[in-house]
């Protein structure tokens, strides 16, 4: 019996070592950079970070706790509207105003659930950086938002004002403030570096994302129907995020992409 037990014992702490490593190799292959993707512009390399200007403009969320209720129950089987994050999601507004994505965002408007009973709320996220590269808090970091469906109850949502992502790309010090709130959020709630997400790759649901969940939609329970895909902010911009968040930990040198 104790040869036995000695035996588990090895094999778990065998288990539980290449696990870790597992879990360490797959962290840099989920950070995807794909080869042939532009490299961090050097405007973006072992830059310190600007003073950043925080402005709040939270939405009126708290007008529609039940209706967001109802609709993380259907959709997340959660009840709640308290977000506790284990992951960032960015995106761009495709309005190029900031002030008419805040406008925008403050009337309430239909918000899909899978594809039962709509519930009517507001098109939320947590952050918003225009292109001067102020950052606009739009929502508290602990209440669960709209604007990343299917992981909505694990995100926190960042939009950069763009058309679309070669309009991003052509703003350097947007891009830097983006990066650097990305940063922060990561390391203020301890999630992990490789935990960051573009909406396209949140759009292929649990394809990329086991996190990814619908129990709403009977037709499309696993990833985005073909008309509502999603393809922001781009893949390179995301490869440049990625660069750089991995640079700001001295990791870059370990990622298979620096030897490009």
């Amino acid at each position: 019996m104790i040869s036995l037990l000695f035996y588990f014992f090895l094999v778990h702490r065998d288990f539980k070592s290449h696990f870790q490593e597992a879990l360490a190799a797959r962290s840099y292959v989920l950070m995807n950079i794909p080869e042939g993707t532009k490299p961090l512009p050097w405007s973006l390399v072992n830059v310190d970070r600007p003073k950043q200007k925080m402005i709040k403009r939270l939405l009126p969320l708290e007008y529609y706790e039940w209706a967001d209720r109802d609709r993380n129950r259907r959709l997340y089987g959660e009840d709640t509207v308290y977000l506790q994050p284990t992951m960032v999601v960015l995106h761009f507004t495709v309005i190029d105003d900031a002030e008419a994505v805040i406008r925008a965002f403050s009337r309430p408007t239909t918000i899909a659930v899978g594809n039962q009973k709509s519930v009517t709320s507001l098109v939320s996220v947590h952050y918003m950086v225009d292109q001067q590269g102020q950052i606009f808090q739009l929502a508290p970091e602990n209440r669960i938002t709209t604007g990343s469906y299917g992981v909505d109850h694990r995100a926190l949502a960042i939009e950069m004002v763009a058309k679309d992502e070669k309009d991003l790309m052509s703003r350097p010090m947007q891009l830097l403030n983006a990066f650097y709130l990305v940063d922060g959020l990561l390391r203020k709630h301890n999630i992990p570096v490789w935990r960051v997400y573009s909406h396209q790759e949140v759009a292929s649901g649990k394809i990329f994302l086991s996190e990814y969940t619908d129990f709403a939609d009977t037709e499309y329970p696993y990833w985005y129907p073909k008309p509502h895909f999603r393809y922001d902010p781009g893949p390179t911009v995301m490869a440049w995020c990625r660069e750089f968040l991995l640079r700001q930990r001295d990791l870059w040198e370990k990622h298979p992409a620096s030897r490009r």
